[in-house]
């Protein structure tokens, strides 16, 4: 019995990092503790009957029971010894994968937590100031994963150390556990990272949408301006000249600022279709605003070239009127001479 107990305690495999696996052998190993302490008085009894033969036989006969004895003694030291072994083994594998699991499991929350914050995410900002604080906003969950990633790290490799202490079948939750935190983080870490290139973008298309647009304003304010400034149409063939000139150089100005209107709008159109309903109402009014004055600088610059062409034409007509009249008068005076 004690060989075959000693035998089936050194069969013990050493386990690590799954608590269910560990108390599992625990519990094995109370059975044969169990077993143990119910030899202990068949040991005592034995040990007893062995005295008592070597004080009544002397000689040989009570030196080889002795040395039975000693073996005997010594063989259940051994399992004595192994049982207290294995469970001061076991009781602090099974603290240290407690300890390891609970850790694992808070931070599998948290990240859950966090991959939850994600997904619930709101539409993107429109304007820069929104778009700003939601990428602040966002951030601060960022820079909270990313502070974790030396925390999954000492956890990834403190399960793999203890995988390689461990045998195959007793190590395959550990294995799974460990699985489920790469894959889990693996996949966090991309969205997170999508996420923060997505919210950077909404702050460079919100914050160049919103330059451009303030550039195109101030440039429709000055144009506006000259117009409503531009002096009457002339009559005069000299300055109908230098007024059409003019306004070829203002006409080659809009058609130039054609393209920003149309990018203005194309860029405006995506942000509303993607941006948070509060932002989208501003674009659409700040949109619809600039819109109505492009087509009026426009409508107003084509009424300029139409009355210019008419200014033009009658300062023409005039002139040539003006011009036959005064050959006219030039010939009848240079005819009165020579009659003279």
């Amino acid at each position: 019995w004690l060989n075959r107990t000693d035998q089936t305690l050194d069969e013990f495999a050493p386990v690590f990092g799954d608590p269910r696996t560990i108390e599992l052998e625990l519990a094995k190993l109370r059975i044969i503790q169990n077993d143990v302490h119910a030899h202990e008085q068949t040991i005592s009894r034995v040990n007893e009957a062995g005295r008592e033969v070597i004080s009544s036989e002397g000689g040989e006969h009570a030196t080889a029971t002795r040395e039975k004895l000693d073996t005997l003694n010594a063989n259940w030291d051994v399992v004595l010894g192994k049982c207290r072994d294995r469970q001061i083994d076991l009781e602090s594998s099974l603290r240290e994968a407690k300890a390891f699991h609970e850790e694992l499991q808070d931070l599998l929350v948290r990240l859950s937590e966090i991959d939850g914050l994600m997904i619930t995410s709101k539409p993107v900002g429109g304007l820069p100031e929104t778009a700003k604080e939601q990428l602040d906003k966002f951030m601060e969950v960022f820079n909270e994963l990313e502070e974790n990633g030396p925390r999954v790290a000492s956890l990834l490799d403190t399960g793999h150390n203890l995988l390689g202490k461990s045998s195959e079948q007793a190590a395959r939750n550990l294995k799974q556990s460990l699985s489920t935190m790469q894959t889990r983080w693996d996949n966090i870490m991309a969205r997170a990272n999508d996420r923060k290139v997505k919210l950077e973008d909404a702050v460079k298309q919100a914050d160049g949408f919103h330059d451009n647009l303030n550039d195109f304003m101030q440039w429709l304010t000055g144009t506006e301006r000259t117009l409503t400034n531009l002096k009457p149409v002339s009559r005069v063939m000299d300055n109908v000249m230098e007024q059409i000139e003019a306004h070829k150089v203002l006409q080659r100005d809009i058609i130039e600022h054609r393209e920003a209107m149309v990018t203005l709008d194309k860029t405006g159109t995506h942000l509303k279709y993607f941006s948070q309903k509060q932002d989208v109402i501003l674009i659409k009014n700040l949109l619809n605003s600039v819109q109505h004055r492009w087509e009026n600088v426009v409508s107003r610059s084509a009424q300029r070239t139409r009355g210019l062409d008419q200014g033009h034409k009658e300062a023409k007509q005039f002139h040539d009127a003006w011009k036959e009249l005064a050959d006219w008068l030039d010939a009848g005076q240079l005819a009165a001479e020579r009659m003279r």
